[in-house]
C-alpha cells in the first residue's frame, strides 16, 4: 500500500459506556491497552450515538445516516446492503476492505455484508477538525445534536423517545409508543418530558422541565429540536408549541 494511503483499523466494542475504560477516568476497570491507544492517538470526549443500541448504531456508522434513513431502527430490523457505505467508498479509493466478527444486521441476500473484499462474521469528506487542536471551534460547528430511541419497552424497559443534547442541556421527549416498529412492544405509556441541566446536574438526577426558571430554555430547546428533526427528515410525535 502506498505511503499516502495509511492502513485503517476500526474496532467497535459493544455495551459499555465511556467510564468502562480507565482512560476516561473509570474507578472500576483498568484498561492499559486501550489507554495506550487513547494517549498515543486522539480521545473523543464529546462524541455521541444517534441510536444507542447495537444494530442501529452499526448501521449509522456504516452509512453516516440516521436510523429512519438507513432503515435499521431496532435490533430486529435488517440492513439493506444496497445502500452507500464507507467501505464502498474506500474500495473506490483503492483500498482492500474486510470485516470480521459481529455483524448483527441480518444475513442472506441483500442483508449480508457488502463493500468488503473479505468478510467472516458471526450468525464525501467532512469539515476539518484542525481548529480544535488550537482550542478553536471550526466554522459552522454544530452545537446541538438530535437522537432517537425506537425500541419501546423492548430493551431495559426504556420508553421510546427522542431528544436534543447541547453542551449544557439534555431535553428528552418520551412519546412512549411502538409506532409499529419491529421488535418494539405495542404497549403505549403516558408521554412525558425531561430536562437536565448538565452543568448543575452532571449525573442527570433532577428533572427541571417544569421549573419556571427554565421556561425560556425549554422553549429554545424545543425550537432547536424541531429544527433538527426537520433537517434530518424525521417527524415529531408531539404538537409543536
Amino acid at each position: 500500500m502506498r505511503d499516502d494511503k495509511p492502513n485503517i483499523l476500526f474496532i467497535m466494542s459493544d455495551d459499555h459506556a465511556s467510564h468502562a475504560m480507565s482512560c476516561y477516568g473509570s474507578r472500576i476497570n483498568e484498561t492499559p491497552n486501550l489507554d495506550r491507544i487513547a494517549y498515543e492517538g486522539m480521545r473523543f470526549d464529546n462524541c455521541f450515538c444517534t441510536n444507542s443500541i447495537c444494530s442501529p448504531s452499526r448501521a449509522s456508522i456504516l452509512t453516516g445516516t440516521y436510523s429512519h434513513v438507513n432503515g435499521v431502527t431496532t435490533l430486529t430490523t435488517k440492513f439493506d446492503g444496497r445502500q452507500l457505505t464507507f467501505p464502498k467508498l474506500l474500495q473506490k479509493a483503492g483500498y482492500q476492505t474486510a470485516v470480521i466478527g459481529k455483524w448483527h444486521l441480518g444475513h442472506g441476500g441483500i442483508h449480508d455484508p457488502t463493500g468488503f473484499d473479505y468478510w467472516n462474521v458471526l450468525p464525501g469528506q467532512g469539515r476539518s477538525f484542525r481548529p480544535l487542536l488550537n482550542g478553536e471551534l471550526p466554522e459552522g460547528w454544530q452545537t446541538s445534536m438530535y437522537y432517537r430511541y425506537w425500541m419501546h419497552l423492548a430493551h431495559h424497559y426504556v420508553y421510546a423517545h427522542y431528544g436534543i443534547r447541547t453542551m449544557r442541556y439534555k431535553l428528552i421527549y418520551y412519546y412512549a409508543e411502538a409506532l409499529g416498529q419491529p421488535g418494539a412492544v405495542d404497549e403505549p405509556k403516558e408521554s412525558e418530558w425531561e430536562l437536565f441541566d448538565l452543568e448543575r446536574d452532571p449525573y442527570e438526577m433532577k428533572n427541571v422541565y417544569n421549573d419556571p426558571q427554565y421556561a425560556d430554555v425549554v422553549r429554545e430547546l424545543k425550537d432547536e429540536l424541531h429544527r433538527l428533526q426537520q433537517e434530518v427528515g424525521d417527524e415529531s410525535c408531539e404538537e409543536v408549541g
